[in-house]
């Protein structure tokens, strides 16, 4: 009799605990009640507003927001702060595996061209750094330079003797290109203002700033590469893209046995995807995100990673920008495979799997790479 006791009151205390799960799904409705996958909710706006709900009264457990399989676009990034985040050691957890979060826009229509390169019409002055295929980032339209060694860097351009470069400057479109270095620890772009005879002047005050400080482009530590990339006369190798802004128009080159009547191709127009924010005495908390990968950001205005302020890209992480927002705010942003130190509490975690932990832990943070173009960061 006493064991049964026991029994009811353990099941008893486990209902007052129990965790409580909201679902959403693509083909769901914000009319639904959200608390099974039949009756999924069909945005995660709704789903944070759910959950903000039960935050604010008595947080009895584990709150698990289960995302179905399938893209959920977003038109503005989905912040989160403190009204978002766990409480009474309990964490609000969003789970999706084969969910993916995109800002991007959906490219459709596409029509061979010459040369084996496709093109689409978009929005006209329509802006974006990115554009995705099946899930994979594609390069900008580009050509190798054989040694950065060769050019000589001045304050205001580019220059060289060696008539081999001289495609450099006969390539149309050039003067709206851009050149690409990568070093041991930046990766710096320079827009091109303008070509010469044997010469690129280069748009300022970008050119200033990358030619000053710590692995610039004319002393790096290490040399990985030197593109002159971002013009239509340069897209030759499948794999690459560029976008005519004004004509509105993306051109892609397919990879080997890619079919373009039938790829899933997205153009990155969210400036970020995800916001955890707050203040230094509530800031956000007790909040993770698993399995969910993000696409669709292109990062106009964030500030690209070229110092030495504690932040640092893993090696072979490329064309990857992101913001570092005050006030414990950090931007998620779809170029995923970026990670960084913890600067003043402050953490970026990107990709498929992060944890913020309670205000009172001591962060331990844990990175991996993994074989897709997402990778994970967990903070424990």
């Amino acid at each position: 009799m006493r064991s049964k006791l026991l029994l009811i009151y353990v099941v008893l205390c486990n209902r007052l605990v129990a965790a409580l799960d909201f679902y959403v799904a693509p083909n769901g409705s914000d009319n639904n009640a959200g608390t099974s996958a039949a009756t999924a909710f069909q945005t995660l706006q709704k789903a944070q507003q759910a959950v903000r709900s039960q935050i604010a009264g008595t947080m009895t457990g584990n709150i698990t927001v289960q995302l179905g399989p399938g893209i959920y676009t977003l038109s503005e990034p989905l912040k989160f702060t403190a009204d978002d985040s766990g409480k009474g050691g309990f964490t609000v957890n969003w789970v999706g595996s084969g969910a993916l979060i995109s800002g991007g826009r959906k490219v459709t229509g596409w029509v061979a061209d010459s040369n084996g390169v496709y093109s689409a019409r978009v929005p006209a002055g329509l802006k974006s750094r990115n554009l995705y295929v099946n899930g994979q980032a594609s390069n900008y339209a580009r050509k190798k330079i054989a040694n950065r060694k060769d050019f000589t860097y001045t304050t205001s351009s580019i220059k060289w003797t060696s008539s081999s470069y001289d495609w450099i400057t006969s390539t149309p479109g050039i003067a709206n290109a851009e050149v690409r270095f990568i070093n041991s620890f930046a990766d710096r772009y320079a827009p091109i203002e303008s070509a010469g005879s044997k010469e690129l002047v280069m748009k300022q005050n970008t050119w200033y700033n990358q030619n000053w400080g710590y692995d610039t482009i004319s002393k790096p530590n290490a040399d990985f590469g030197v593109w002159i990339q971002n013009a239509l006369a340069l897209l030759t190798e499948g794999g690459q893209f560029y976008l005519d802004s004004g004509a509105g128009k993306v051109y892609y080159k397919p990879l080997s046995g890619e079919k373009m009547d039938s790829v899933e191709a997205y153009l990155g127009v969210s400036e970020s995807l995800v916001i955890l924010g707050g203040t230094y005495a509530n800031p956000v908390h007790d909040i993770s995100f698993e399995g969910i990968s993000f696409v669709g950001s292109q990062g106009f205005k964030f500030k690209h990673i070229s110092d030495c302020c504690g932040r640092h890209i893993l090696p072979g992480c490329s064309q990857m920008i992101l913001d570092i927002l005050t006030n414990r705010q950090v931007v998620i942003s779809a170029r995923t495979r970026l990670m960084t130190r913890p600067i003043l509490n402050l953490l970026v975690l990107i990709g498929a799997k992060c944890h913020l932990p309670s205000r009172s832990a001591q962060p331990k943070i844990l990175f991996s790479r993994e074989a897709t173009t997402h990778s994970s960061a967990q903070v424990e």
